[in-house]
């Protein structure tokens, strides 16, 4: 009979996976199945303290995991030895699947974000057992600091949250200045600005969890146009009877707060980026061709933040060949938003 060595949980990452050793006093079919189905079979033979190692048993279950998990069943010999279900990540995570679910959202993110009232924004969150979410306002009004606390829905297993600020604007109560998104231990802070610099780029794309995040860029960006040209001699004179053109742009973040490094280098790591739609659908998709990520952990002061370390640059192009993305500009105005708009 085969005793395992490796510990089975009900939630693992696949980083926790990464080989599988249990005992065996002969040689043992080991099987691993998903949806009733077997998708791994393999004989092994012990070694000579009567261990069987099976390595790279993640890369085995990885392509099973659509998005964010998927379950699993492992059997020796016919015996059924776990049946855990397995999370993506694609980091190596000090915290085991077990723990990090009840105490975090799905995002790399553990700082707090900087938003504001026009932007959406996102958190997947896995419960195993029903949870209440709600956001903890904070407003500054007439009377001073008030705070009020707002439900926003009961997550049940894998749930994905608008939270947008938007969502939480008061006026009876003053601006807005920052919430806290609580879901029994696990929580997530933002901090709304009162305004934030003109947006060059928007995205919504899959995370190291594989769980739905955002990143928005507001340095400056890019556009480098290529052309391939077909051409012949017709009749004495050279044309060109094919021309592609390819698009690529790259898009500096601007100043990020610490710990939003990870979120873009999430992005960098995703196989699935889109544009991100104001009302928080997904627009085009996006592939991210190249991309510079160098930062540092100097977090003294906001003056840093105009260095590399803190800059992230994401060159990309649209992923279905088609000519130059036109972004019609509105007409300049006459007076800024403190002044009538009437003469428009």
């Amino acid at each position: 009979m085969a005793i395992t060595l490796t510990a089975l949980y009900s939630r693992m990452f696949l980083g926790e996976l990464n080989r599988i050793s249990f005992t065996s006093s002969s040689m043992a079919e080991f099987v691993i199945s998903h949806g009733g189905k077997e998708i791994f079979s393999n004989t092994y033979y012990p070694d000579d303290t009567g261990t069987i190692t099976i390595y790279d048993v993640a890369s085995i279950l990885e392509p099973y995991i659509k998005d964010v998990y998927a379950d699993f069943t492992f059997s020796i010999d016919g015996a059924v030895i776990g049946s855990p279900r397995v999370f993506y990540c694609a980091w190596s995570i000090t915290s085991r699947a077990m723990n990090f679910l009840d105490a975090s959202f799905l995002t790399p993110m553990q700082g707090a974000r900087r938003t504001h009232t026009a932007r959406y924004e996102t958190l997947t969150v896995y419960a195993a057992s029903p949870a209440a979410v709600t956001a903890e306002c904070v407003y500054y009004g007439d009377a001073g600091i008030s705070r009020r606390t707002v439900a926003i829905a009961t997550a049940s297993g894998l749930a994905v949250l608008d939270v947008s600020p938007r969502k939480f604007v008061n006026a009876s109560m003053g601006q807005l200045v920052e919430y806290t998104v609580v879901c029994g231990a696990r929580r997530a802070k933002y901090q709304v600005m009162p305004t934030m610099p003109d947006l060059s780029d928007a995205f919504i794309f899959r995370n190291a969890f594989g769980a739905w995040d955002t990143l928005y860029m507001t340095g400056t960006r890019e556009t480098e146009p290529t052309y391939t040209r077909s051409t012949a001699n017709i009749n004495g004179y050279i044309r060109s009877y094919q021309i592609q053109e390819v698009i690529s742009q790259k898009t500096y973040t601007g100043p990020l707060p610490a710990g939003m490094e990870w979120v873009a280098m999430s992005l960098a790591n995703s196989k699935a980026v889109f544009f991100l739609l104001d009302n928080g659908d997904s627009g085009d998709e996006v592939h991210v061709t190249d991309c510079d990520l160098k930062h540092t952990n100097d977090n003294t002061s906001e003056s840093n933040l105009n260095f590399s370390y803190r800059n992230a640059t994401i060159t990309w192009q649209l992923a279905d060949d088609r000519v130059a993305r036109l972004d019609v500009p509105r007409p300049p105005r006459i007076f800024d938003d403190t002044f009538d708009r009437t003469y428009e």
